[in-house]
């Protein structure tokens, strides 16, 4: 069966398969059903395989007589031996290849299974580690000294309910924008950050809403001399002056 059996073996198969069409046919029909259920194991089948199936038929085709194969030898008791012969021949050659099947399979779907997990475990830490210097930048923004903090509330026509932070730090010339609270902006907007001062009404960007959960510092460009942040709604890609304003800070 398919090479596992010894030569000697092999040959009381054939012989056999050879002397009795119906035991050739079952032979057949064995080697059609492990094959398909290799395939939808996703098994690959050995590359020699189907040619060794067509060899061994072959060589039984030829040693079949034309006449009436004579009949199988007697066992002592006078009873034929070919049904617990090919009883035992089969199911050894059929556990052989179940094994290797099973086996097979099993370690390939440990193997996909432990790179799954792998890969899990480091998402996990990157995330992980993603977080802590996440973490530890806004730790050091908020104990940086000089560091002043802007809370931005929305305007009651307009997002009662938004709130932001602006973090702005004149000796380290840095500026952190924290949003707390803001929905996203209609299609085809976004919200602009602008800073009021000495220096009139200036830009600071259009910026997005960050995904995920846990606050984020949004790092945006230092002004000097900013007394008020505001955020406005404008056209994708913002505007040279605010049109449209929804969150500002207490002036002072």
């Amino acid at each position: 069966m398919l090479g596992l059996l010894s030569e000697s073996e092999a040959q009381e198969v054939e012989q056999v398969a050879a002397a009795y069409p119906e035991v050739k046919a079952e032979l057949n029909a064995m080697e059609d059903a492990l094959s398909q259920y290799a395939l939808a194991r996703g098994i690959p089948m050995p590359a020699e395989l189907p040619e060794r199936i067509v060899l061994r038929w072959e060589t039984l085709d030829k040693k079949s007589p034309a006449a009436p194969p004579a009949a199988p030898p007697k066992t002592d008791s006078g009873g034929s031996p070919v049904l617990p012969i090919l009883a035992v021949l089969l199911l050894a050659a059929l556990g052989g290849l179940l094994y290797f099947w099973f086996q097979n399979s099993d370690l390939e779907d440990n193997l996909n299974q432990a790179q799954a997990n792998l890969q899990q475990l480091q998402d996990d830490c990157d995330n992980v580690r993603d977080t802590l210097n996440q973490t530890t930048l806004q730790l050091a923004i908020l104990r940086s000294e000089g560091n002043e903090t802007y809370i931005m509330r929305g305007l009651e026509d307009k997002n009662p309910g938004a709130v932001a932070n602006v973090y702005y730090n004149n000796q380290t010339q840095n500026t952190y924008l924290d949003i707390r609270e803001l929905p996203a902006p209609p299609q085809g907007q976004q919200y602009q950050l602008w800073g009021i001062g000495a220096n009139g009404v200036q830009s600071l960007g259009v910026f997005d809403i960050p995904s995920g959960s846990g606050p984020v510092f949004l790092p945006v460009p230092y002004l000097p001399e900013i007394d008020v942040f505001a955020v406005s709604l404008e056209p994708a890609g913002g505007s040279p002056t605010p049109t449209e304003v929804h969150l500002m800070s207490p002036t002072g």
